[in-house]
Formats: C-alpha cells, structure tokens, sequence
C-alpha cells in the first residue's frame, strides 16, 4: 500500500524549508511516496510533468491511496491518471478537523449509476 502525496507539504520561513503540516497520520494507510515538489507547477508545465506522474503512477491499484495536497491542478492531474490507470477507482485520505484524522473517500469516475 502506497499513499501518494501529491505535493510536498512545505513553506519556507527565513529561507528554511518546514514542514507545512503534519502527514505522519497517513502513514498508517501506507508507504508515504511525493509526486511532486513544492515548488512545481503542473499549469506551467504539464506537458513535462504528465509523464512523469504518469511513471510514478505505473503501479498505482486499489490498495493505494491520493492525499490530494497542493496546487488543484496538479491534484486533478494525479486523480486522472490513477483513475485511468486504475479502471476509473482511486481512493483519497480527506483529513476530518473533527476527528483529527484521515477519512477514506472512495472514487469510481467510471461509475454511470446515480444514487
């Protein structure tokens, strides 16, 4: 199981890399693996990042997991490709402020039936 943080969780502050927030909860989903670094820019250019997602992605199944953090255009370029390569199925870790964790949300883009 593999989670697939989209973009590295950092800011700088005096020219310092830090952490933005604490990802350590998703750890208990799987093996913690960055897409991208905090400072790309899919918008700039998608044509060079597409398949490098692409490669990263390669394996990606039903046993993994997208912590969708970062730019929303690269999130949507991560859930594409995962759903893609999956069969349209691909699971995102959402943190619940309540409970102070992460929640599962299963997707099926694929899915035709409406509830």
């Amino acid at each position: 199981m593999t989670v697939f943080v989209v973009t590295e969780p950092i800011t700088y502050k005096e020219g310092v890399p830090v952490p933005l927030f604490d990802i350590s909860p998703a750890m208990k989903f799987g093996d913690i693996e960055i897409l991208t670094k905090h400072n790309q820019d899919i918008s700039v250019s998608v044509l060079s990042m597409i398949p490098m997602l692409r490669d990263k992605l390669k394996n990606f199944n039903d046993e993994d997991y997208i912590l969708p953090v970062g730019d929303p255009v690269t999130i949507a370029a991560v859930a594409a490709i995962a759903a893609d390569i999956n069969g349209g199925y691909f699971k995102m870790l959402k943190w619940h402020k309540g409970q102070r964790k992460y929640v599962v949300i299963e997707i099926n883009a694929w899915e035709t039936q409406y509830a």
